[in-house]
Parts: structure tokens; C-alpha cells; sequence
């Protein structure tokens, strides 16, 4: 996938035996708060979807397409029946974060919950955990509450996947190129936004209706990628402000997932963000935007607005992992390093465990 989305076919999904589970249990830990100095980890290598090897990007301003079929209009935005008490994390202290994607999530096992680094040693347990949102049960959902942290609702709003209960509600025509590595995943024209405001919006009320505190949209980076579509860069900056309104409408906070280079004009928008590798592509702090032919601001434009950042990395080396921690901390990114194989040979690596930076 050309930029931030996801882990091959054991991390966040979609097996390659295109199984009904769409993300093999993972752990994610994050905080690098002021610790004396953050643990080196050699982490085990990754093959596939966080990050593939991405080609340099070519400095050329992207053309603007022929004309093509018109979409359907956007809907007018539901006027906001909610006070703003959803949540909105800041960056003025670290959080201890976890990620679960596949299937049910098994309260009872230590390392599912969190609780385990790579040498199987005890972790303070996180406070804030994502889990995907048709996989669990509101029960779950309550358990979690009950020992006192935020639960996320893992969602994909920029895929139509065959395996999904809803995948009967997407009208033909509307998704196009294959998910490049994942059986049962393709594309959608985030164009017709008319079209799929019912569909993920009901995704969005199910989370509602569990319990969840916030939603996790994944793939909203389609304007950067091969989608059979041509999307631009206003096109997607359209509809990932749709999903950040339909979810505040319902009262829920949401986070921006990747597509970094839009981070500038989505912070006010959204409520947090989740990224994946940007230490590893060096490109945190400035990220190439190739409609501009220029770098823009990165994650730091979240922590100037007092919004949490999440940080996940996958391949650095020893030495990587140890310079990012440090620079991640000054910056209050939580950042963790993520090690494959939950829910039996993983864990998480928090950068810090510590309560502040």
C-alpha cells in the first residue's frame, strides 16, 4: 500500500486464506514518556501491510482527471443533536495504548490484554484499547470499561470487503481495484459519498450501540493509492471530513488514520490520530506531498492542537527504536514497537510505561 495503513497478513487482518477475520490479533503499546532512556528492541521483520517498500515519490504535481462520471452529491451535514462530551484525548500526558484486530477479543489471556512485553515479562495493563467493532460484543465492550479504559472501534471506511455483514449494502459499481494483498478487498469511490453515508454510518451507530467511546476509521487514504478510481486530494479531503462529522453527530470522538500528508487540513476535524511507520520513513514531522510538489507539516500539527498521537513502528533496529523513543517523547508522541504473532507469541513494547514525559 503506497503510504500508512496497515500490517500483512498477520497483523492487522485479512488472512491470506481470505477467512471471515479480518485482522490477526495484534498488540499495541504506546508511550514514550521520560523514562531514563527507552529500551533497545531488535523487532522481529515484517512482511506486508503497514508499510510495504514504498517507491520514491515522483516530484510532479498530480494531473487533474478527465472528466469522468459525475458522483452522486453529498449529502447536507445532519445537523449536530450532541453536546461535544465525546472524547478528546490530549497530548498533555502519555497513554498506555493496545490494538486487537480479528477476531473476539479474549479478556481472560494476559498477552491479548496487553499485559505482556516481547520476553513475556508483566506490563503495566494500557488504558486505551482498539478492537474491531463487529468482531466484539457490547459485553466486551462493558468489561473493558469496567477496568477503566477507552475502548475504540476498529472500522474500515475506505473498503468494501466481501466477508463483512454489511457487504450486501453496497451498490455495484461502487468499489473498484483489489486491496492490493488482501483476499476480499477492494477500493470504493469515496466520490459517492450519498451512497455510502448509510452504510457507514450504521457501522458507526453499531459502535455507538456497544459502547465504544471512539471509532477508528482505516483506508482513508485512497487518493494515494492505485483504487481503479480517479480520486483526488480534495475528494478525499471531503469524505474523511464526512466521517469525522457522522461521528460526532452520535456523540463519538474519532480518529484520523493515516494519510499524513492531510493531517494539516483534517486536525480540526478529528479528535486524534493513529500512524503507522512514519519514523521508519522518516517522514513524522514532514511528509512529501506530491499534489504540492513540497513537504507539509506532519503529526506535530495534532500535539500543537492538544490531541493525542499514537505511534506504531514495526522495523526499526536497535539503534532506530532507541533514537526514535527519544525524539517521540520530546515531541509527546506515544510511540510503541510491535511485534507479530499475538495472540500466542507476541506482545507489545511500550517505548516508557511511565505516567509522564
Amino acid at each position: 500500500m503506497a503510504r500508512v495503513t496497515r500490517l500483512a497478513n498477520q497483523v492487522f487482518g485479512r488472512t491470506a486464506e481470505a477467512v471471515t477475520v479480518k485482522r490477526l490479533v495484534i498488540g499495541v503499546a504506546v508511550v514514550c514518556a521520560i523514562a531514563a532512556g527507552c529500551t533497545a528492541i531488535t523487532p522481529v521483520p515484517v512482511n506486508g501491510k503497514g508499510h510495504p517498500p514504498r517507491p520514491i515519490p515522483t516530484p510532479t504535481v498530480r494531473p487533474t482527471p478527465t472528466a469522468t462520471a459525475s458522483p452522486s452529491p453529498s449529502p447536507s451535514p445532519r445537523p449536530t443533536t450532541t453536546t461535544e462530551t465525546w472524547w478528546k484525548p490530549t497530548s498533555v500526558n502519555p497513554v498506555q495504548f493496545h490494538w486487537v484486530l480479528g477476531d473476539a477479543l479474549n479478556v481472560t489471556v494476559p498477552i491479548q490484554m496487553g499485559l505482556r512485553d516481547f520476553s513475556g515479562n508483566p506490563l503495566p495493563a494500557p488504558n486505551v484499547i482498539d478492537i474491531d467493532g463487529e468482531s466484539n460484543t457490547a459485553a466486551t465492550v462493558a468489561s473493558l470499561h469496567a477496568q477503566g479504559k477507552k475502548v475504540i472501534c476498529y472500522i474500515d471506511a475506505g473498503v468494501y470487503e466481501t466477508y463483512r455483514s454489511d457487504a450486501h449494502k453496497f451498490p455495484a459499481g461502487i468499489w473498484g481495484n483489489a486491496d492490493s494483498g488482501w483476499n476480499g478487498s477492494f477500493w470504493l469511490d469515496i466520490r459517492r459519498i450519498a451512497d455510502l453515508a448509510p452504510i457507514i454510518q450504521a457501522r458507526m451507530q453499531m459502535c455507538k450501540d456497544k459502547g465504544f467511546d471512539a471509532i477508528e476509521p482505516d483506508e482513508i487514504d485512497g487518493w494515494e493509492n492505485n483504487t481503479g478510481f480517479p480520486l483526488t486530494y480534495q475528494d478525499q479531503l471531503r469524505y474523511n471530513r464526512a466521517l469525522a462529522q457522522w461521528a460526532h453527530n452520535i456523540g463519538m470522538s474519532i480518529g484520523q488514520k493515516g494519510d499524513l500528508i492531510q493531517a494539516h487540513d483534517l486536525v480540526t476535524s478529528f479528535d486524534w490520530t493513529l500512524n503507522e511507520e512514519c519514523y521508519q520513513y522518516k517522514e513524522c514531522t514532514s511528509v512529501y506531498d506530491p499534489v504540492t510538489d513540497s513537504n507539509v507539516a506532519g503529526l506535530q500539527v495534532y500535539t500543537a492542537a492538544n490531541k493525542m498521537v499514537l505511534v506504531v513502528e514495526y522495523k526499526l533496529t536497535s539503534t532506530q527504536w532507541t533514537a526514535a523513543c527519544a525524539d517521540s517523547r520530546t515531541r509527546h508522541f506515544n510511540m510503541s514497537l510491535l511485534k507479530l504473532g499475538l495472540p500466542n507469541n507476541g506482545g507489545r513494547q511500550p517505548c516508557s510505561t511511565a505516567a509522564k514525559w
